[in-house]
């Protein structure tokens, strides 16, 4: 009879087990998939915040790039130069191959 007890107990030891641990791996299992998923909405957040960033400095690049494009135009520098004190000239005199630079009087 005590053999029989014994065995009985150890069955029930066994059978106790199996639950717990299979619960153990569900409660692993799922702690791992909560995890998981907070991670890939970080990851997520993230990347959109990078992207707003790179939208905002390619806007940049083009506004300094129009500026820049703008400040070296033909107009613009000719206007410089007009506020500086350089002027267009008037008169202009070409030379030709027979006409002497200096010719003595």
């Amino acid at each position: 009879m005590n053999i029989l007890k014994r065995r009985k107990e150890k069955n029930n030891v066994k059978r106790k087990k199996w639950p717990i641990a299979l619960l153990v791996s569900l409660i692993v299992f799922f702690g791992l998939t909560i995890f998981t998923t907070i991670e890939t909405s970080l990851s997520g957040a993230k990347l959109s915040s990078l992207e707003r960033e790179e939208e905002i400095l390619v806007r940049e690049k083009q506004e300094s790039f129009s500026k820049y494009a703008k400040q070296s135009s033909v107009t613009s520098i000719s206007e410089k130069a007009e506020e500086m004190g350089y002027v267009k000239p008037q008169d202009i005199v070409y030379l030709s191959k027979e006409m002497p630079i200096a010719k003595l009087p």
